[in-house]
């Protein structure tokens, strides 16, 4: 019942680049707060960010989802869940183990959001 959070840098991008963290949750803790989102996929990974001190390329759709986020931040950190991201994609076993969670993981999250753009 453990998944993958990604913790954005309230501070991050003053420096131009999105810094993240991400890092092992359980489902099962009353206390896990995070907001999940929904969008549309797309394989170009083209924009960088930084994970954990690593460069990670993701799509345009999540690197503006995750900019969108700036206007809403305030000091403290945000958490969310973004398959692409929060998902190992090279490890099949995995992704078919988290798909499998993942109604638990929009239904726990605090909020959905539904990226249309």
């Amino acid at each position: 019942n453990q998944i993958r959070v990604l913790e954005l840098d309230p501070t991050s991008n003053s420096s131009g680049v999105l810094q993240c963290s991400l890092f092992a949750v359980s489902l099962d803790d009353p206390g896990l707060r995070f907001d999940a989102v929904s969008y549309r996929w797309a394989d170009d990974k083209s924009m960088a960010i930084l994970v954990n001190d690593q460069r990670l390329f993701i799509s345009r759709t999540v690197y503006a989802i995750l900019c969108s986020f700036e206007s809403d931040r305030s000091l403290e950190p945000r958490r969310v869940w973004v398959d692409s991201i929060c998902i190992n994609q090279g490890n099949e076993a995995e992704k078919q183990w988290q798909v499998g969670l993942m109604q638990r993981v929009y239904s726990q999250a605090e909020k959905v959001i539904a990226w249309m753009g």
